[in-house]
């Protein structure tokens, strides 16, 4: 479980960066913006998540993050294209880490 919780960590941690690079590029400009992308990447680069605890720690932190990315690029029309194409990302990470929740809640 964690092997692959780790995988998807950096997989996303990947997508995030050029999905910033992209934002950047188009001068997306935004200091929140900013600081959200930051505040994901450092919780995706997180440790392992050893326990069911330290998993569901991890989790939040990450959500919320995302969290604050997409209120961000709601509020920033300029931004609106290529929020377009992070969504579908945004959506499959999550479900991704709701899967992992639950096969921890069922061992």
């Amino acid at each position: 479980m964690n092997f692959k919780f780790e995988d998807a960590k950096k997989l996303f941690e990947k997508y995030t960066g050029e999905a910033q690079k992209q934002f950047e590029k188009a001068q997306v400009k935004s200091a929140e913006l900013k600081a959200a992308f930051e505040k994901l990447q450092v919780q995706l680069a997180l440790g392992k998540a050893e326990t069911k605890e330290k998993f569901e720690e991890q989790r939040k932190k990450i959500m919320n993050a995302l969290n604050d990315i997409e209120e961000e690029l709601r509020k920033n029309k300029t931004a609106n294209d290529i929020y377009l194409k992070f969504l579908p990302e945004i959506e499959k990470f999550k479900i991704k880490m709701e899967i992992m929740r639950l096969r921890f809640e069922l061992n």
